[in-house]
């Protein structure tokens, strides 16, 4: 299973889901990638300063 990061001012690491919607920015191996993914509305809901992507 590849492992997904998300950088902001702080970082994730979480396995990708089955079917994940992304667009791929930088792959350093083959299970090192650097993504961009869209924030659910439940998830902006708990957080409203989270950024648009």
């Amino acid at each position: 299973m590849a492992q997904i990061y998300y950088f902001l001012s702080t970082h994730w690491e979480i396995p990708a889901r089955k079917g994940l919607k992304c667009t791929l920015l930088d792959e350093h191996d083959s299970n090192d990638k650097l993504i961009e993914m869209n924030i659910s509305p439940q998830a902006r809901k708990k957080n409203p300063d989270l950024p648009k992507k």
